[in-house]
């Protein structure tokens, strides 16, 4: 095998390893994020499994929080803001804040903060970002892509080496096929009748 193939193939080995080990870098790299959402931004768009927090109040003013099932979270006037109240495993509520552990999809809509003096602070997710499909579509791409470069290069490696041998009985065929023409066009010349 020439030299120069040899570094083609060892540097295109090289890339694939470097492409695997980069959506691995991508994988590691999926951590929680908490977000905090204040009322003077009011929504945000989180990736799938990052926490948000919606702070609503610095003074422990708030009542309660509507979900967006319709859930509420109501709070008693003598509890003091730093009492917390999980609903479910996903909602933390205090009379400052709700936080969204592990935002999932289905968890997108309006969250309303319900103060004391009867007004209302709106929060939004509009839109859940799914990354873990993201990643997992990047990796089944590249998996099959690899896969493909592997089995193009085996049948490569084959055609040259296994059927290298094909070429030469071609042609060998080939000239004793013009050989046979030849002689029965050199015994069927002399019968030919002259017009």
């Amino acid at each position: 095998m020439p030299l120069p193939q040899i570094i083609n193939k060892s540097t295109f080995i090289v890339h694939i390893c470097f492409l695997l080990c980069f959506t691995n870098a991508i994988n590691a790299a999926d951590e929680t994020v908490r977000i905090i959402v204040t009322v003077d931004t009011l929504f945000t768009i989180p990736h799938e499994g990052n926490d948000v927090r919606f702070q609503c109040s610095d003074v422990g003013d708030v009542k309660g929080w509507m979900l967006p099932d319709e859930a509420e979270v109501t709070f008693d006037t003598a509890e003091n803001a730093t009492s917390n109240y999980m609903v479910g495993d996903k909602f933390n509520a205090t009379r400052n804040y709700l936080d969204i552990l592990g935002i999932e999809h289905g968890m997108d809509g309006r969250y309303v903060c319900i103060l004391e003096d009867g007004t209302h602070r709106d929060f939004f997710i509009p839109h859940i970002v799914s990354s873990a499909r993201l990643t997992k579509s990047v990796m089944i791409s590249l998996s099959v892509t690899g896969i493909f470069c592997i089995l193009c290069l085996i049948i490569l490696t084959v055609d040259r080496y296994c059927f290298s041998d094909m070429d030469v009985i071609k042609a060998q065929v080939a000239q004793k096929s013009a050989r046979k023409k030849n002689v029965s066009s050199a015994t069927i010349a002399p019968l030919e009748f002259p017009v």
